[in-house]
């Protein structure tokens, strides 16, 4: 395979990234891929869901309850007013009562036990407990040292007597590193050994329980080390339907509205400092008890979404990404963007479909390799292109002058029209005197070697000069001067190219004498005056040279030049007659076409030479 070294370095590329990415999957810890991709799923995968048969409201201790009954904390004697006004008829109380807020350490006697008696009425109140967190330098089983991030330092529970009569569990809601809460721990492990739930598992299972459903949470969860569980968000903010405390306490509500609820209670104003950014809401804060209640509406629903298993996801990774990365290589670029956009969509639009059957595909890995590998692609198609475009104009500067190449690559297509404009040039013919009989005697590799030679040189000469080379016709070269682009000093150039082929070609016969026993030279002709350039011929045919008298005129200067003779014209003379020494033919050289007093001279010397 002509490509097939190519094709090798494309596989072991995607490899390395599927490796990569494996072991990101595999990894607990959060780098910037991490982020991306979460933030990513977060966008696909985090969609509000139907909450018609959704049983949970919350209390809130919002502006109105704040402002009715004076800021936070309140006596604890408000919330036992709360439990006992939800619970004064056992056959509409909620199902659940679960307090977001924390009754650590006794306050006055008469309150606490207010609170524990209002508490013991039904077995349907839940309490908050409070971790809080630290690092700390721990030893692994084999020696070796490293940072517990996740250490309990301090676990605060209900006061004693409130903990004998109600279940509670930590109320805690941990962001990423990003601020944003993704996940829901179901558990804590203290450090004595002890495994705490947490709040809204514990007022799930007393849920359960009074409705004799099999709690199968810890068995149906995908939990990491840390017991962190991926939260399905069922809306945001203000998805859950909210009642102030006072309005309940005042008589506004009915409590017989919330039987057989889930009832919590909770802060439900950013003054209370209990708000976070979700993953279903970045731009909009969302208060802690709503994420309880949409922890515990995930538990309701069995709705727990598990990651795509990394191995088989690893495979499937790498094929797709070798298949891409060949067909990228092998296609044109409108098929690659069109693959590129079509693959992106196909995936993100696969990893929706599998997560609303639970199952979460990383998502940021085969659009961020794609995109890459799209930019990469066209990178090395444009270096081509700018390769193969160097290649083919430096070919086409083999057959058409250098000059007209760069104007035509400046200017566009459009100089490539049919047409001319007259201009002043100076027009050089050249021919090689002796070439004919030569050819007659040596090998015909031999006579393209001699001729290849020669006119190397004028091609030299004529570069050296910026003078414009327009075709090789046979043995003769025809060149001109201030065209395609303006040229200062362009009939001096002119003979001074002459005047260097004439230097050249003497050095040249000797190697030539030397090598085949034959010598040549070169007649030259030069004249300047008006011509019209430009793009002569057909569409399918094109040369880009000078027509007209002037460049008829060089052509018979140099169909009259002696071997090792320069011709020009007066015109030319005129021009440079302070900086050459000539002789005059005068009249005495007729050229056709031209009346009998045109004037003929030969250059002897460049004076500046």
């Amino acid at each position: 395979m002509k490509h097939r070294h190519i094709y090798v370095i494309l596989v072991l590329v995607a490899l390395c990234f599927s490796l990569f990415a494996y072991v990101d999957w595999k990894s607990e810890k959060i780098n910037v891929l991490d982020t991306w991709n979460q933030n990513l799923e977060d966008v696909i995968y985090q969609q509000p869901e139907s909450l018609e048969n959704g049983k949970i409201v919350i209390l809130g201790i919002d502006e109105q309850a704040l402002e009715e009954l004076g800021p936070w904390p309140w006596d604890r004697s408000v919330c036992a007013d709360l439990i006992c006004l939800l619970n004064q008829d056992p056959e509409c109380a909620p199902a659940v009562i679960g307090f977001d807020v924390l009754f650590a350490g006794y306050k006055t006697e008469d309150e606490d036990n207010y609170l524990v008696e209002a508490a013991s009425m039904l077995d349907n109140v839940v309490f908050a407990d409070m971790a809080t967190f630290e690092n700390d330098i721990e030893v692994n089983s084999d020696g070796t040292f490293y940072v517990n991030d996740f250490k309990v330092k301090k676990y605060e529970r209900p006061f004693a007597e409130l903990e004998e009569v109600a279940v509670s569990g930590f109320m805690n809601n941990m962001p990423g590193i990003d601020g944003i809460i993704r996940n829901s721990m179901l558990h804590i492990k203290l450090e004595d050994g002890e495994v705490r739930d947490s709040l809204s598992y514990a007022i799930y299972k007393k849920y359960a329980k009074k409705h004799g459903i099999k709690d199968q949470v810890e068995e149906l969860v995908p939990m990491d080390s840390r017991y962190r569980w991926y939260l399905p968000y069922a809306g945001g903010p203000s998805t859950f339907d909210e009642i102030s405390v006072s309005s309940l306490l005042n008589g506004e509500i009915d409590p017989s509205e919330l039987a057989d609820c889930i009832v919590l209670v909770g802060a439900y104003t950013e003054g209370l400092q209990d708000s976070y950014n979700t993953s279903i809401s970045h731009d909009k804060k969302m208060y802690g008890v709503e994420i309880h209640a949409n922890a515990i509406w995930a538990m309701l629903h069995s709705n727990y979404k598990r990651y795509a298993n990394a191995q088989i996801q690893f495979v499937l990774l790498t094929i797709l990404l070798c298949i891409l990365s060949i067909a990228f290589h092998k296609l044109k670029l409108r098929y690659v963007i069109a693959i590129w956009i079509g693959t992106i969509l196909a995936y993100l639009g696969i990893g929706y479909w599998l997560y609303t059957r639970n199952v979460i595909l990383h998502v940021i890995y085969v659009p961020l390799y794609v995109t890459l590998l799209m930019i990469c692609e066209i990178a090395l198609k444009y270096v081509k292109a700018a390769i193969e475009k160097r290649k083919t104009v430096g070919l086409f500067k083999s057959y058409v002058a250098p000059q007209v190449v760069d104007e035509i690559l400046k200017a566009g297509a459009d100089t490539l029209e049919l047409g001319g404009k007259m201009m002043d040039i100076a027009c050089l013919f050249v021919d090689i005197r002796g070439f004919t009989p030569m050819s007659e005697v040596l090998t015909p590799p031999q006579v393209v070697d001699v001729l290849n030679t020669y006119l190397n040189l004028t091609n030299e000469c004529i570069m050296k000069n910026e003078g414009t080379l327009d075709k090789f016709i046979g043995d003769a070269t025809m060149a001109i001067y201030n065209a395609p682009l303006p040229l200062n000093d362009y009939v001096y150039k002119a003979v001074k190219t002459a005047w260097d082929m004439v230097q050249g070609a003497e050095e040249l016969g000797k190697a030539l004498k030397e090598k085949y026993g034959r010598n040549v030279s070169f007649g030259i002709g030069v004249h300047c005056g008006k011509a019209v350039v430009g793009n002569i011929g057909t569409k399918m045919r094109m040369d880009y040279t000078a027509i007209g008298d002037t460049v008829n005129t060089s052509a018979r200067l140099e169909a009259n030049a002696k071997p090792g003779e320069i011709l020009i014209s007066k015109d030319v003379y005129e021009v440079l007659k302070e900086r050459i020494e000539v002789t005059s033919y005068g009249t005495s050289i007729k050229l056709k076409g031209k009346s009998e007093e045109f004037e003929i001279f030969r250059v002897d010397r460049l004076l500046e030479e």
